[in-house]
């Protein structure tokens, strides 16, 4: 079931923008860093794909679903490193923690929002 957001709610918020560019920074880096594994590479483009798709979702048809997606993935982009063991690599390990922690900012403040306008 997916749960629309009231009427006059139906614009974008300014967080959905600053996940899009999260998103697009992170697939951006996989062509620009050196990432010595494909799991790596291959994450950081399907996250960051993941980034972008939800955002211009909430961008065009605001929902709190994609919001629940950006946390997901901030979530799985927050254990990444250890769960796919790239933690060593530094430059790659800061770009998906800080994309992490933006994007579980950003996301928590939206459904934050929506919860205390619901209310």
């Amino acid at each position: 079931m997916t749960v629309l957001l009231p009427q006059a709610e139906k614009s974008p918020h300014w967080q959905d923008w600053i996940t899009l560019l999260a998103g697009v920074i992170l697939v951006a880096a996989t062509f620009v860093l050196e990432m010595e594994s494909a799991a790596v590479s291959l994450n950081c483009y399907l996250v960051g794909g993941g980034l972008v798709a939800a955002a211009l979702a909430a961008l065009f048809m605001p929902a709190i679903w994609e919001e629940v997606i950006v946390l997901l993935l901030g979530l799985w982009l927050l254990a990444s490193p250890w769960v796919l063991d790239f933690s060593m690599m530094h430059n790659i390990t800061s770009l998906t923690i800080g994309v992490a922690v933006i994007t579980l900012i950003c996301a928590s403040w939206v459904i934050q929002e929506e919860n205390r306008f619901a209310s």
